[in-house]
């Protein structure tokens, strides 16, 4: 499935990895280039797009906290305290409750997608999207 600009935005917004306008704050745009958001994608089978941007999005969150896990461990020193484990665990959660909702939204549907009104206004679901 192509990504379009707005499904990259929304994952970089899922994720927290938006550009910043303040280069003096940041030195860089985003952690993740749209090539490996794209890429990323490309592994997804489903062919809903709110599927596979919550899908992505959980990916990218399990790949910051394997950075997190390696990078910053639990560090003590003075009075400095870096907890990376605790950090893992928490992007790690932020994935399976946003691979959650994708199941949900694959499984159920989303009400908007797939519907249909009927002459007399009447709205019902279908399944044309799965």
């Amino acid at each position: 499935m192509s990504l379009t600009a707005e499904d990259i935005y929304t994952i970089r917004l899922l994720v927290n990895d938006l550009p910043s306008d303040d280069t003096q704050v940041h030195d860089h745009e985003t952690i993740f280039s749209d090539r490996d958001i794209e890429l990323l994608a490309s592994l997804e089978s489903a062919s809903v797009a709110a599927v596979v941007v919550r899908r992505v999005a959980a990916r990218l969150l399990r790949r910051m906290a394997t950075d997190e896990n390696l990078l910053s461990k639990k560090i003590t020193t003075q009075d400095l305290s870096v907890d990376g484990v605790a950090v893992a665990a928490e992007l790690r959660a932020q994935a399976d409750a946003l691979d959650a909702e994708a199941t949900r939204i694959h499984d159920e549907g989303d009400p908007m997608l797939g519907a249909w009104f009927e002459p007399m206004g009447e709205c019902r679901y279908g399944s044309l999207y799965f």
